[in-house]
């Protein structure tokens, strides 16, 4: 609709005998018809280096889909600076950009570019007393000049069939190798993070489709899981540069992986296979048994599209859409609908409604899956580190079918997860990747024609997209995702500075022997966070009786003068499984800081 304004803008300018320059943001609305608009020079903006704000959840793929896209349309790729550059992370992510823009791999080094800088980084960069900064400014000025940058990283030796395999680790993103499976070799032993497949959806066979298994060796001992992905279907909006990323936890010389193609599915063709080591972050990881529990924090805000606990299964699909107050809404990575059905039932299909076609940024989700399990309760994302999960199945959703189409770009719809044959289940977990504004409306559970999930309770994770901008309120994920902040690492932590005693309830369904709880919070007196006074830890049996099991204090001999540091709390219980236990963390003075609920 702006376009009428945009060319006589256009006009103007060239009137003035000057040219006309816009650096859109990745798919920015119209981002293909700058030409049309008049406009003389476009520039897409990847927005991928700033790790300080998706903390790796906009993968490496990001670079090779925003550089398709801008040759496609006749358009540079901006280069961005990042702007917490004293995050080790951070550097990382911005050589992969400044490597990727070489010839060989998605080749906008030699395109027009625009360089997004900041006011004062790359001068502290080139000033720095840090080897790895002054490295980031070196980088950029090799760029500039038009040399080649090396991708960052260790490179691997993979063989596939007992060949040698170069097409995996050669730095080539043009050629692509039909695989089952390969193992590569480190130089020497290391702490890994990630393994990222890049994927060839380019051919003429089906996109891939399945599970990708990752396994890590120390010294020609045992092979032990380090990690699995599932990839459902193609993610929307990425074309033929699909990545599959599984997350890892442990040290290595030598990583397998196995590609599992899902039945009709056939095996993949892979670009590439990228190591990503662990890096300096200020976090650590912690083995849990309530890793990826649900929870409740009082520090959850009041949500923009909330959801009360029954508008996903009251029955109604509002013909408005979200402006009804009937939807619930996401704006981030990941949304997930748990249900607990009581006891295993036949289940022939679920529906999701949504909503989608790009007004106000509401936009379909790129995936979704349904994950069941029998007697346990399955993953609630499509990828984890470690062993895989015990006995769960999962189903990738079939393309949106459009219920009513409201507007030009506003629709109803409703996505069906059908396996191929009914499941017995009691645990169902929806998992939407998501872009933009999701919006969910109802979910449906059928057994032949019976909707089991009409009014019946669920839970979602992350909660609700905020109204409040608060960096510290609490998103239902992070307390029990494994992760241990040991600085200050805004979307590790939740927090207050205000009210004495918060709570932190954990449901866990009687299925956690609970031996230990350990509460992590942060203290020290760096941005006035201080030690919480006690955390006191209560459990709840089966009948719905709370009673107290131990609570405990600050040390006495704490001295907070500055700096971060981790401090545990931890109750010893009686190794019990209870149906749900509760932390009450009571504050003392300042900023009261937690990241963790760890049960031994």
């Amino acid at each position: 609709p702006d376009e009428p304004q945009v060319r006589a803008a256009a006009d103007a300018v060239h009137a003035a005998k000057l040219k006309l320059l816009w650096i859109p943001w990745f798919r920015a609305v119209g981002w293909d018809r700058w030409r049309a608009c008049g406009i003389d020079v476009a520039i897409m903006q990847p927005n991928y280096a700033f790790f300080s704000n998706h903390r790796g959840a906009v993968r490496r793929n990001r670079l090779a889909v925003n550089a398709n896209l801008s040759r496609r349309a006749g358009m540079g790729v901006e280069i961005e600076l990042p702007m917490y550059c004293n995050d080790p992370a951070s550097a990382r992510y911005f050589l992969e950009y400044l490597a990727d823009g070489a010839a060989q791999r998605h080749g906008y080094q030699e395109g027009a570019t625009a360089y997004y800088l900041g006011a004062k980084n790359l001068g502290m960069l080139g000033q720095s007393s840090r080897p790895w900064q002054r490295q980031l400014a070196r980088a950029l000025a090799e760029y500039v000049a038009g040399k080649a940058i090396d991708v960052p990283g260790p490179r691997l030796a993979w063989t596939a069939d007992g060949r040698k395999a170069a097409v995996l680790g050669d730095g080539n993103l043009g050629k692509a190798m039909s695989l089952r499976q390969a193992t590569g070799f480190l130089p020497q032993m290391e702490l890994v993070a990630k393994l990222d497949v890049f994927l060839d959806g380019s051919g003429p066979a089906s996109p891939f489709s399945g599970l990708v298994r990752v396994d890590l060796r120390r010294k020609g001992g045992e092979w032990h899981p380090g990690g699995w992905a599932i990839h459902p279907s193609p993610t929307v909006g990425d074309g033929p540069w699909q990545v599959v990323t599984v997350p890892l936890e442990g040290k290595a010389d030598a990583v397998r992986v196995s590609m599992d193609p899902a039945p009709g599915s056939p095996p993949p063709r892979v670009r590439e296979l990228a190591i990503e080591l662990a890096q300096g972050t200020g976090r650590n990881t912690v083995p849990s048994l309530a890793r990826g529990c649900t929870y409740r924090a009082g520090t959850m805000p009041e949500a923009v599209y909330g959801d009360s606990g029954g508008e996903l299964t009251d029955g109604v699909v509002p013909a408005t859409g979200f402006f009804s107050g009937q939807t619930v809404g996401w704006h981030g990575h990941r949304a997930v609908v748990c249900f607990d059905l009581g006891h295993p039932v036949r289940v022939d299909r679920v529906e999701a409604h949504v909503e989608g076609g790009g007004y106000a940024a509401v936009k379909w989700p790129a995936q979704a899956v349904l994950m069941v399990g029998r007697d346990t309760p399955p993953a609630m994302g499509l990828s984890g580190a470690g062993a895989l999960p015990d006995a769960f199945s999962w189903t990738a959703a079939g393309e949106v079918v459009i219920d009513q189409q409201r507007t030009r770009d506003a629709a109803n719809g409703h996505l069906v997860f059908a396996p191929p044959q009914p499941l017995e289940s009691r645990y169902l977990n929806l998992i939407f990747a998501t872009r933009g504004w999701f919006m969910l409306s109802e979910v449906k559970v059928f057994a032949g024609d019976t909707n089991l999930a009409a009014g019946r309770p669920y839970t979602v994770h992350p909660a609700p997209a905020a109204k409040s901008s608060s960096p510290y309120a609490d998103d239902g994920i992070r307390l029990t995702d494994g992760f241990v902040a040991r600085a200050f690492l805004r979307h590790d932590i939740t927090g207050w500075s205000t009210g004495r005693e918060h709570l932190i309830a954990l449901d866990l369904l009687g299925r956690v022997p609970c031996r230990k709880v350990t509460v992590w919070t942060l203290a020290g007196g760096l941005h006035g966070i201080r030690a919480p006074e006690a955390v006191v830890v209560a459990v709840q049996d089966n009948q719905g009786n709370w009673r107290e099991v131990g609570r405990s204090l600050r040390p006495a001999d704490l001295l907070e003068k500055g700096g971060l540091v981790a401090l545990p709390y931890s109750v010893q219980l009686d190794g019990t499984a209870p149906r749900a236990l509760r932390a009450t963390i009571i504050r003392k003075t300042g900023w009261a800081m937690v990241s963790e609920v760890q049960i031994e």
